[in-house]
C-alpha cells in the first residue's frame, strides 16, 4: 500500500470488542480499517487515542475529542458532532441503537448519532427497553421509539412524572399517566392514544 506511511504502523488493540469482523490499524497520521483489502481512513480520528468505546460493546469508537460510528459495516464513518467526550456516558440497552448523554445533550442513533432535540441530559433515563421498542423520559417529556424507527419521538401530552409502561403478552405495550392511555401494537409498529380511556379504571389485560 504505497499511500500508507509505514512508520509506526500498528494494530489498534480491541480487548476482544470486535465489530463486523474488522480490525483497525494506525500510524502517526491516521486510523485505517481494511475493506475488500483496501485501506479506508476514519475521518478526523486521532491515532494516538483512538480505540473502541468498550462500554458500548460494539459499533462505537472514541478518541480524545469525539465518538465515531461505522455505518452498516461499510466504509462510511460518522463523527458525532457537538459532543463533550470527557463528560459523555453511554446508557446501556439491548436495543439496536446507541444512547448516551454528556453535560449538555442527549445523543441517540444507530448508524449516525445525533442530538435528541430538547432533551434534558440531567434527568434523561430509559424507562422501558427491549428489542421491540423503548421508552425514555426526562423532566419535560416522555419519548418512544419502535423497531422500525429507532429515533425517539415525543409522546405528546404524556406526563413524565406519572408515566408508566404496561406490557401485555409479547406483542402489545400500553403506556399511561394520570390522565391518558397509549397503545403500542407490535404488528403495526405505531403508538396511539386511546381516546376516552381512563387510566384509573382501564383493564390492560382484557382490552
Amino acid at each position: 500500500y504505497p499511500d500508507i506511511d509505514a512508520q509506526n504502523f500498528e494494530f489498534v488493540p480491541d480487548r476482544g470488542v470486535t465489530y463486523c469482523e474488522a480490525s483497525y490499524y494506525k500510524n502517526n497520521k491516521s486510523i485505517f480499517v481494511f475493506k475488500d483489502n483496501q485501506p479506508v481512513v476514519v475521518p478526523n480520528a486521532d491515532p494516538k487515542t483512538f480505540e473502541p468505546y468498550y462500554d458500548a460493546g460494539h459499533g462505537l469508537f472514541k478518541d480524545k475529542d469525539s465518538l465515531f460510528t461505522n455505518e452498516d459495516c461499510e466504509d462510511i464513518f460518522h463523527e458525532v458532532k457537538n459532543i463533550d467526550i470527557d463528560s459523555f456516558k453511554y446508557i446501556d440497552n439491548p436495543h439496536e441503537v446507541h444512547v448516551g448523554k454528556d453535560k449538555q445533550y442527549v445523543f441517540v442513533g444507530q448508524d449516525e448519532i445525533t442530538i435528541l432535540p430538547d432533551a434534558d441530559p440531567t434527568t434523561f433515563e430509559l424507562i422501558k427497553v427491549d428489542r421491540v421498542a423503548y421508552y425514555a423520559k426526562d423532566k419535560n417529556h416522555v419519548y418512544y421509539a419502535t423497531k422500525k424507527n429507532f429515533q425517539p419521538s415525543i409522546l405528546v401530552g404524556a406526563d413524565p412524572q406519572t408515566f408508566q409502561i404496561h406490557r401485555v403478552g409479547e406483542k402489545y405495550y400500553y403506556g399511561s399517566d394520570n390522565d391518558d392511555v397509549w397503545f403500542y401494537d407490535n404488528d403495526s409498529d405505531v403508538v396511539e392514544k386511546i381516546e376516552g380511556a381512563n387510566p384509573q379504571t382501564f383493564n390492560f389485560e382484557q382490552h
